[in-house]
């Protein structure tokens, strides 16, 4: 496993009477399973910028002090001077740990955030450091400006966290992507006979090319690996 960033954190009060220490890092970088939140990492505010029609992660980790049981992850409304973001345009999520191999042969593995799953709670035990992922979908016609909200984390068996959200849309839009742009493989299969899973199998690559041209992918390449 890789060793854990950070020191071992000294909580507030508030913090350990919560039973967690909230931690924000660039969603480019991974958060594992046993990390801790760096100096600069502690949590007072989270944002994010994005042009219209395009989507945007806004992430928050929680290092449990203890057991807290499920936790959960909501947000509001981002209002703006002129215009609002809806929550139903903000995607809720987790990012959930997987057994990953480090070396071609499959001698050595590790375990690693590998997944978004599209559920707005998750566990989080004593020991295991969860990253809620939430995706702002843009609107195409959102105007320009700092839109604000916030973002209210729940726990179980804990306390619970207000976070303030603040979110800048940039005047512009991106140019539409114009070369090919997709994935080696689209595909969700069951592994099992044709003529009993090949309904489900279809109905999943459809669910998968409608999710992919949502992100801006154009193009399907082949399905070999």
């Amino acid at each position: 496993l890789l060793r854990p960033t950070g020191e071992a954190p000294k909580p507030t009060d508030a913090e350990r009477e919560r039973g967690f220490v909230a931690f924000h890092r660039d969603w480019m970088k991974d958060v594992n399973v046993a990390d801790r939140p760096l100096p600069t990492e502690r949590v007072e505010e989270l944002a994010g910028s994005a042009f219209a029609g395009e989507y945007e992660p806004v992430t928050v980790s929680l290092l449990p002090l203890r057991d807290l049981g499920k936790a959960s992850v909501t947000v509001t409304d981002l209002r703006g001077p002129t215009a609002t973001i809806p929550s139903t345009a903000i995607d809720d999520g987790h990012v959930q740990y997987r057994v990953t191999r480090v070396t071609g042969e499959g001698s050595v593995y590790t375990i690693a955030p590998r997944l978004i799953i599209p559920r707005a709670s998750a566990d989080v035990p004593e020991g295991v450091t969860r990253t809620l992922w939430l995706t702002v979908k843009t609107p195409a016609n959102a105007a320009p400006g700092v839109y604000l909200g916030e973002v209210r984390l729940a726990t179980e068996h804990g306390g619970s966290l207000i976070v303030p959200l603040r979110f800048t849309v940039h005047k512009g839009t991106l140019d539409a992507v114009d070369i090919p742009a997709g994935p080696f493989s689209h595909t969700i299969d069951l592994p099992w006979f044709e003529d009993e899973a090949g309904a489900w199998n279809h109905g999943m690559a459809m669910k998968s090319l409608k999710k992919l041209r949502e992100s801006g992918g154009t193009t399907r390449s082949s399905a070999m690996i």
